[in-house]
């Protein structure tokens, strides 16, 4: 029997776990497809009939202070009824990862997520196995909404929970799909991005024969209102290495949010100058970072140095020696008699 105790961690848990699968749910979902599901159920924008092509997210335009609406379909993939909770949630990107994500049922609401309205009885509707249902919405673009692009998502949160497979304690979750939703509000526009960038390296422990490596950590930044699916590419140049190119597609950033990036380059000599340049790109924006590291291989210059002191050391005896000697010559020659 659970404690109260238990049992409260085991809602925290489930709230974690919630979050956690909306995240995968969303992000993982294929952008070309119809409907966004998980197997057993699917959320998609409704279409009027088979002749048009199915939309996978909500693409709307709209102006401040105005009113759009559209419809939401749920549909059963199972052969078993299934109770839901339909809810809008704001949509964020995951910091770090660049991941799609949603905010919890719980959560507040303050941007887009706030502006859709659904219908009072979907708090708890049931679909019957293979049925679907449509569900109806609006959003009501607030008078001073700022322009360009804002992000949310609607979810249909399975309301049976099952039990966590990997839970010691008896955890039971709930699981959600949810439908990306994406709005543009009219005004002035921009796409601007911020890039910076880091590099920690690891010499070898002796240059010239050993190898080292470079590790660089690149932030891309949306600074813009728009939403952009940036590009980059890592460009990485050392002395006695060449030039090394790493290109990379990066997940789709929403305003105000960012991406890290990791990148690791081995078998490096780490002699004298490396530079790390990075280029993004995003609706031919082009923002640049740059970063530069010089090596001085101090075992090696330690070693060479040593060697020149004793070079130098050995060359003044020897000049000694020959001075002594001429010295002890000339005496001898001037003690001869006459």
């Amino acid at each position: 029997m659970l404690t109260p105790a238990h049992r409260q961690r085991s809602r925290w848990l489930a709230g974690l776990l919630l979050s956690a699968l909306l995240t995968t749910t969303l992000w993982l979902a294929p952008r070309t497809a119809g409907a966004t599901d998980n197997g057993a159920w699917s959320i998609a924008p409704a279409t009027a009939d088979d002749t048009i092509s199915p939309r996978s997210s909500f693409l709307m335009t709209g102006s401040p202070g105005q009113t759009l609406t559209d419809t939401a379909t749920v549909e059963n993939l199972t052969d078993q009824p299934i109770t839901f909770r339909l809810y809008a949630a704001d949509a964020f990107t995951t910091e770090g990862t660049g991941a799609f994500s949603l905010r919890t049922a719980d959560q507040p609401k303050v941007d887009l997520g706030s502006w859709i309205a659904l219908p009072p009885d979907v708090a708890s509707v049931t679909v019957e196995g293979g049925g679907s249902l449509d569900i109806p919405f609006s959003i009501a673009i607030p008078a001073n909404a700022s322009p360009g692009d804002h992000a949310a998502g609607i979810v249909a949160l399975n309301l049976t929970p099952v039990a966590a497979t990997d839970s010691s304690v008896g955890v039971e979750i709930l699981r959600a799909v949810g439908v990306r939703t994406y709005l543009r509000v009219s005004g002035p526009t921009t796409t601007d991005l911020d890039v910076s960038v880091s590099m920690d390296t690891k010499p070898p422990a002796l240059p010239l024969v050993g190898k080292g490596s470079a590790t660089i950590t690149y932030e891309v930044r949306n600074s813009g209102n728009l939403r952009v699916t940036p590009e980059a590419i890592l460009r990485v140049h050392g002395f006695l290495d060449g030039s090394r190119k790493l290109p990379r597609d990066l997940p789709e950033l929403l305003p105000g949010s960012e991406v890290t990036v990791t990148e690791r380059v081995s078998d490096l000599r780490l002699l004298g100058r490396l530079t790390a340049d990075v280029e993004v790109t995003a609706d031919d924006v082009v923002e640049r970072g740059s970063i530069r590291r010089t090596h001085i291989p101090w075992l090696l210059l330690v070693i060479v140095l040593g060697v020149v002191a004793a070079a130098v050391a050995l060359l003044r005896r020897r000049r000694r020696q020959r001075a002594a000697t001429t010295a002890t010559s000339l005496s001898g020659w001037a003690q001869e008699p006459a």
